[in-house]
């Protein structure tokens, strides 16, 4: 029965220096009253409660509500409110208790006017053949008295009754009530077959795929296989693939305890009635034993793959290494891809009694790894336990190195501008794949400095970009009236980085009239660019010639002269040509020292925290407790309590030193 039930403590209470007077128990009574013929709706119960709160304020008493309709249905009461509808009489209870020394009720009816609303509920059997509509006559507000038998479909389970015909709303035999007409459609649940049918899938070996989620390695496997699908007089092709697996059920099946089912995370691709796709685990325990296989759902049938058993390593926390030196489970590490010359080099060391596995062969100490990715090395002790370490390897692709081709120019002299035709390219590498943003060229009639953003520079991008960056670009070039230098350079953002020609072409333009048409002469001098980084300062070797020295200052260029060698002090971007020199030279002059962020000095943390160092190409180092130091990458995240003791060593030592407790 339901019932709303207020509790009030017994009390004794001095107010302003007095004494409060308790109302004798005696005296306590309820009062309540019929209430006929008033308006359907929400009605508040008829009773004397304000009275009655002045015992509850003293004494331990307790009030119970409860409400049942003329068939003797329980009515779920809100406080002291009811839902009364039009034509039906409810009996309504108070009952108040003090222990055993108080104990009273009265019982009141209510009764709504109007006529008695009745609704119809149409049954649909949502697909399943019918002989005859099903309906019901159910009053307003009241429940479905007696639902249909169970419908029958053929290859078909029946799973109740639904608001919609999708089935997404389900109705509730014992708590929805009928306050409309409505109708209802049938639930219907395929049966399904299962079959173990391996012949029907290709490569169902699982890979290792574990990877780094919110800075913390997880150990995850996948599958990439076919399936050779059939055709079914309902679908082409299965409705749904993916993994079904557990560390419980060596047989693990769609539908059955103790089982991951883990549909598809990648797409299909159809190639000849095979189909092709991959799924993986979610994150998996450590040192556990797994059964996984594939499957391939229809509506009513279910194929599986061969089950293949395999047991998971013990991972390794971020930050931390068993058996190995120069790598931490975890980091992430940056490697500067290589020429056709010089493959990229990334490397670590296996400690004596570990052997390590890497791309499923064994790995020998300082041994390249050249592909780039999230990697995974295992690692196994003299025990025989397995280690998994997860790292992230970028292969960043060097700085592309762009090669002018030929540059053809037509002038014309009444409007004092040239249309000319430029050709370049990127210098193929061996490891390199380049992603190539955008490609063009910039040009200047004022200053020979051609990068983007420098003041006088024009830049136009080619419509088209070939493979390998190929472009040929026709554009047109304008200068300064009356200026007959024209400097031009091709550039290309690649990978997200700008990349300039190694050669800045210098055309002259001479005019000469000879009665019939203009001829022009272009000569071209070939200003080659050579980079260097310092930090801080950095000595030019002048060598007794006269020198300028640009910069670029509140958007323009301002020059210094210098006779022989000088000093250049302070970070930013130098551009040095001496006089009557063909070649320039772009100084570039970093930090002084590394940065190490995330972390303050001295600090004690009672979280996690995350090491970052925005300093490029810098290594942290991290030792733990007075323990050696070993390198650590960045944005890795500590959270096992120690002293920690954080360096990057460039151009003298950064030290950060804290505690998490």
């Amino acid at each position: 029965m339901s019932f709303f039930v207020l509790l009030a403590a017994l009390a004794m209470m001095a107010c302003g220096g007095g004494t409060t007077t308790l109302p004798d128990l005696k005296d306590l009574s309820i009062e309540a009253v019929d209430a006929t013929d008033i308006p359907a709706g929400v009605y508040e119960i008829p009773f004397n409660r304000d009275e009655i709160e002045a015992y509850v304020a003293y004494y331990d008493v307790a009030i119970e509500l409860s409400a049942v309709d003329s068939d003797g249905i329980p009515v779920d009461l809100d406080g002291d409110a009811i839902v009364i509808v039009a034509g039906k009489t409810y009996t309504v209870t108070i009952h108040a208790t003090v222990g055993d020394a108080f104990d009273e009720s009265r019982t009141i009816t209510l009764r709504a006017v109007g006529t008695i609303v009745v609704h119809t509920v149409t049954f649909d059997l949502n697909g399943a053949p019918m002989t005859a509509p099903i309906t019901r006559e159910v009053t307003h507000g009241g429940l479905i008295p007696d639902f249909p038998a169970e419908p029958i479909f053929a290859d078909y389970d029946f799973s109740g009754w639904c608001r919609d015909a999708a089935c997404t709303t389900p109705w509730s035999e014992e708590d929805d009530v009928v306050i409309s007409d409505i109708t209802l459609y049938a639930q219907w649940t395929p049966v399904v077959a299962e079959h173990d049918d391996s012949d029907l899938f290709i490569n169902c070996d699982p890979d290792d795929d574990s990877r780094i989620e919110n800075n913390l390695p997880v150990q995850i496997y996948s599958l990439w296989m076919g399936f050779a699908y059939m055709e079914t007089e309902e679908e082409a092709e299965p409705i749904e693939f993916g993994l079904v697996y557990s560390e419980v059920d060596m047989t693990p099946g769609y539908f059955e305890e103790d089982v991951i089912v883990h549909p598809i995370a990648e797409g299909t691709q159809n190639q000849l009635s095979i189909l092709w796709f991959g799924a993986a685990t979610l994150p998996l325990e450590d040192e556990t034993f797994y059964a996984m296989r594939a499957y391939a759902k229809y509506k009513h049938d279910i194929y599986y793959g061969e089950i293949v058993t395999y047991e998971t390593a013990i991972l390794v926390p971020s930050g931390q290494s068993v058996g190995l030196d120069g790598i931490v489970s975890g980091g992430r590490y940056y490697v500067d891809n290589g020429t056709t010359a010089f493959k990229p080099r990334f490397w670590c060391g296996v400690l004596e009694g570990y052997e390590a596995t890497l791309d499923v062969s064994r790995y020998t100490s300082f041994s390249p790894i050249e592909r780039g990715g999230l990697r995974s090395m295992f690692v196994v002790d003299g025990a025989g336990d397995r280690y998994l370490h997860v790292f992230e390897l970028v292969l960043r692709n060097s700085p592309a190195e762009v090669v002018t081709g030929g540059i053809s120019v037509e002038l014309d002299l009444l409007s004092w501008r040239i249309f000319g035709t430029y050709e370049m390219n990127l210098l193929d590498s061996e490891h390199v794949d380049y992603d190539v943003e955008e490609a063009g060229v910039l040009f200047s009639s004022t200053s020979p400095y051609l990068e983007l953003d420098l003041p006088g520079v024009y830049r136009r991008s080619a419509d088209e970009i070939g493979e390998d960056g190929v472009f040929t670009n026709d554009v047109e070039f304008s200068f300064a009236f009356g200026n007959r230098t024209l400097y031009v350079r091709g550039y290309a953002i690649v990978d997200g980085r700008t990349v300039y020609s190694t050669d800045i072409r210098t055309i002259e333009f001479a005019d000469e009239y000879t009665g019939v048409s203009y001829e022009m002469g272009v000569t071209y001098t070939e200003v080659v660019t050579t980079g260097s980084a310092a930090s801080g300062h950095s000595f030019y070797p002048g060598n007794g010639v006269e020198s300028v020295v640009t910069v670029v200052a509140d958007g323009s260029f301002a020059e210094t002269e210098h006779i022989g060698s000088f000093v250049l002090v302070g970070a930013g971007t130098y551009y040095v040509r001496q006089t009557d020199a063909t070649t320039f030279h772009k100084i570039v002059l970093l930090d002084p020292q590394g940065v190490i962020e995330g972390v303050t000095d001295g600090a004690t943390y009672q979280d996690a925290v995350v090491i970052v160092s925005t300093t490029w190409n810098a290594t942290l180092w991290i030792s733990k407790d007075g323990g050696p130091e070993v390198a650590i990458a960045s944005g890795i995240t500590l959270s096992e309590p120690g002293v920690y003791v954080v360096s990057i060593y460039l151009n003298g030592a950064v030290t950060v030193t804290f505690t998490i407790e």
